[in-house]
């Protein structure tokens, strides 16, 4: 499989980088664990919507499951409204 990370860059201004990495690609849910585990992963928080939470928010759990990974989900309601911090907290 090939994977591909993509750096998305956000504007700050603080000292604070908010700029994070993206994993695409071809079976990205199925290897999700393996890949956060060799990064040095032990827990994880699987933030879907009520929309995907039964299909791909569970494929990625399992995936989490196998690598031994310890996993918290969050299921928020769906639409636009939804993401945002405070709908984690």
């Amino acid at each position: 499989m090939s994977h591909r990370t993509i750096r998305v860059r956000l504007a700050s201004n603080s000292a604070t980088d908010r700029s994070y990495d993206v994993l695409v690609g071809p079976g990205v849910l199925t290897s999700i664990g393996t890949v956060l585990r060799s990064a040095g992963a032990q827990r994880c928080v699987v933030i879907a919507d009520a929309a995907v939470s039964g299909s791909h928010a569970a494929r990625a759990v399992s995936a989490l499951e196998t690598a031994g990974l310890d996993i918290a989900m969050l299921v928020v309601p769906a639409g636009e409204a939804s993401k945002c911090v405070a709908e984690a907290g």
